[in-house]
């Protein structure tokens, strides 16, 4: 991923999310994203997380914002 790409993926702009939003046929589409990307500091955490929970389960939530067909 360039500079550009990685700039984008955190600067927000509420109209070009809508326009994206809006893109995506919610009802029809089975697999609307084709790519997910998750900062490398985050992915430490999450290994951490689901690390320290031995032999149970464990579980969380991860949050984004959609850009085209990246989320």
């Amino acid at each position: 991923m360039d500079n550009k790409q990685e700039a984008k993926l955190y600067k927000y702009d509420d109209d070009e999310y809508q326009k994206s939003i809006e893109k995506i046929n919610w009802r029809t589409e089975m697999k609307p994203f084709t790519k997910c990307s998750i900062n490398a500091v985050a992915m430490i955490k999450i290994v951490m997380h689901a690390h320290s929970g031995g032999d149970i389960e464990v579980m969380g939530q991860l949050q984004g914002k959609v850009v085209g067909r990246q989320i």
